[in-house]
């Protein structure tokens, strides 16, 4: 069981971090039980010529973002995926899956 303490009706950050630590559980997991199914996607991060970061989902058609510092770029690039979702669940649409689009491929490298 999880309890989570309260200061004035204010969550803090850090006694969050507390609790979820003392449950035994991870933050990522704690994410799931607070929002239901979480839903990983890969993301392709390039350095802009003009400074900064842009990223782009390749399962999420016209889905990407920007930012000045890598952390801002995935916090916004969070955020353009939550609306995309739920774009999709207005529209009666499934969530696209990051597999059928995202693959790994070797490469054998010569040596010398």
């Amino acid at each position: 069981m999880l309890v989570l303490p309260m200061h004035r009706g204010t969550l803090k950050a850090g006694i969050l971090l507390d609790a979820i630590e003392r449950a035994g559980i991870s933050v990522e997991e704690f994410e799931e039980l607070l929002l239901g199914e979480v839903i990983e996607y890969s993301v392709v991060v390039h350095e802009a010529e003009e400074g900064g970061f842009l990223v782009d989902v390749p399962a999420l058609p016209g889905c990407y973002s920007q930012g000045e510092s890598l952390e801002e770029t995935l916090e916004n690039v969070r955020e353009a995926i939550s609306l995309y979702l739920e774009m999709c669940r207005d529209e009666g649409r499934d969530a696209p899956d990051d597999a059928d689009v995202v693959f790994q491929v070797s490469v054998p490298v010569q040596q010398g």
